[in-house]
């Protein structure tokens, strides 16, 4: 039993997508997501099965916020194409912080489920978010890709994966 450290790199500039990084040899995943900016758009995720990126609308999502302003948001969707990483719109000046938890990747009898946190600041506000997301196959998860949601481009970013048993 331990934690392995299974891949690292920085986000591509001048790409909207890191596409599906692989995961295999472990059930469970955590990944960090470390001063990530982006021209706009928002931080998503998707998973992948065998070697295809799942995009269809099978991702359920839910998401709390907490503000520097104390507002408070809560949010949830079922159906989606891709789960939210942040509830702040990226932007040149915004930088964003993300630990993702990823469970049962490697069971072909479950869901895979995954939880994060992601800390991001625009302008004076400071963006605290909670959430998770849920792919509906029961299948072996073993890749995932991170995009933005628009054609806006990285700028800054380091990713990290981790498995573990």
């Amino acid at each position: 039993m331990g934690i392995y450290k299974l891949d690292e790199l920085d986000f591509p500039t001048g790409a909207n997508s890191v596409s599906s990084m692989s995961l295999s040899g472990h059930t469970n995943y955590y990944i960090i997501i470390s001063n990530f900016s982006a021209g706009g758009g928002y931080l998503e995720m998707q998973l992948a099965e065998g070697s295809s990126v799942v995009s269809g609308s099978v991702y359920d999502e839910y998401m709390r916020v907490g503000t520097s302003s104390t507002n408070f948001v809560d949010t949830h969707a079922t159906s989606e194409t891709s789960v939210r990483l942040s509830y702040n719109l990226n932007a040149s000046t915004t930088e964003q912080n993300t630990q993702i938890w990823i469970f049962g990747a490697g069971d072909v009898n479950t869901n895979t489920n995954f939880v994060y946190r992601s800390v991001a600041q625009l302008s004076t506000t400071i963006y605290n978010s909670m959430g998770g997301g849920r792919l509906q196959n029961n299948s072996v998860v073993n890749g995932f890709n991170l995009l933005n949601t628009t054609t806006d481009y990285f700028t800054d970013g380091k990713l990290v994966v981790y498995g573990y048993r």
